[in-house]
Formats: C-alpha cells, sequence, structure tokens
C-alpha cells in the first residue's frame, strides 16, 4: 500500500484501517517516548528561577517638568533613551558593580548571560529578569541591579529620575519548561515516530493478502478463490 497506484484512491477509512494494523508499534513508540521525555527532564534539565523587577525611566528631573505634568515631548524622550539605558544596564562596568555588590560570586560575562532587560511595550517602563539557579541568587542579584541602577543612571545622564514600579520578587517555583510539557512533547514524537516505521513498513511491503489488493493493483478479474 501507499504506492503510486493506489495514491489516488486512498481514502482516510483505507488510511486508518492500515494504521490500526499497526498499532502495537504505536504502543511501543509512545511508551519508549515518554519515557525517554521523563528521564530527559530528570536526569538533563535543571531547574532555574527567575526574578523580576519594573522600573520607571524618566530623562526630566521633577523640577524640570512643566507645570501641567509630564509632556509628550518628555514621554518620547524617555522612551527614545530606553535602549540607551538597556545597553548602560547590560555593560560591563555596571555588571562589574553588581558583581562587587554581591561579593563577586558571578564575574560580568556571568551575569551578562543571567540577565535580560526588556522595554515595556514601548513605554517609558524597564523589565529586569535574572535567570539563575538558586532563587537566593535570583533574587539578589535583581536586586542589586535595580538598587544600582538610579546611581550609574545619573552618573551618565547627570539628570532624570529612575523610580521601582513592581518590587523584586523571591521566585518560589523554578521557571524552566515544566515536567508536563517536555513528556507531551515526547508523546506526539512517539506518535509521529510510529507514523513513519508504518509507512516504512507498507511502503516496502510488496505481499498481496486478498483478493480486491490482487484486482486493484493488476487491474484483473479475479474468477475465483482457494482457501486452505
Amino acid at each position: 500500500m501507499f504506492n503510486n497506484e493506489e495514491s489516488a484512491s486512498l481514502n482516510l477509512k483505507d488510511l486508518y484501517d492500515k494504521l490500526l494494523e499497526y498499532k502495537v508499534i504505536f504502543i511501543v513508540c509512545l511508551i519508549v517516548c515518554t519515557i525517554f521525555s521523563f528521564v530527559y527532564y530528570k536526569c538533563l534539565v535543571t531547574p532555574r528561577y527567575s526574578s523580576s523587577s519594573v522600573i520607571y525611566v524618566n530623562c526630566m528631573n521633577p523640577e524640570q517638568t512643566t507645570g501641567d505634568g509630564i509632556s509628550e515631548y518628555e514621554i518620547q524622550s524617555s522612551r527614545a533613551l530606553t535602549t540607551t539605558y538597556m545597553e548602560i544596564l547590560c555593560g560591563r562596568t555596571f555588571l562589574n558593580s553588581v558583581s562587587a555588590d554581591i561579593g563577586y560570586k558571578y564575574d560580568w560575562r556571568q551575569l551578562a548571560s543571567m540577565i535580560s532587560i526588556s522595554q515595556v511595550n514601548e513605554t517609558e517602563l524597564l523589565k529586569v529578569n535574572v535567570s539563575a539557579l538558586t532563587q537566593e541568587d535570583a533574587y539578589i542579584i535583581c536586586k542589586s541591579i535595580v538598587d544600582n541602577a538610579p546611581s550609574k543612571m545619573l552618573a551618565v545622564f547627570k539628570r532624570g529620575t529612575i523610580e521601582v514600579v513592581d518590587e523584586v520578587n523571591m521566585p518560589m517555583l523554578p521557571s524552566t519548561v515544566g515536567m508536563k510539557r517536555i513528556i507531551l512533547v515526547g508523546f506526539v514524537m512517539g506518535m509521529l515516530l510510529g507514523v513513519l516505521i508504518a509507512f516504512v513498513l507498507e511502503v516496502f511491503d510488496t505481499k498481496i493478502r486478498t483478493s480486491e489488493e490482487l484486482a486493484h493493483r493488476y487491474d484483473i478479474t479475479v474468477l475465483g478463490e482457494i482457501f486452505n
């Protein structure tokens, strides 16, 4: 089956019936891939914890704002500078100060690989996220970044303010991809593997088992059958 001569007339029911013939292969593939994904999660996936905070950046000092509050120009200026703020907070000089603040447990290169800073929906808000192997490390690194950011910004720009919108959180659960998702991936891979094996076996199977297959394959009329 599954050859060029029959592909035009093969319908979903025929395909379903053929796949049922290989149900044992499907079950074995599902079990093996599911067990493999579980072992992979337990032995190779290292749990990581994420701590985050959101800070508000303003390029103007409070006394420099207009009497009607923050102007549109000031808002746009602050948003335009967020990329610069992000580069500064991810730079070697700033990360060296963070490394010193946490007792040099990690150097600036290690910290750079653990930190991500992003703009929140094109606003003046910056989200700081730290991923580490322990809850404590994620928290103290994120806290150090948030605590040291204002002085670093003022040293560079000589003006502006930075305020914490969301305080640094202590992560309680690992943020790594969960076991359920990995096992689901293994289940799907097992299903696909079963289909592939069934397809290959069918392609190389040249046996004719019924008179209908004989008549269909060679376009002949079967006059009768002799059963053993």
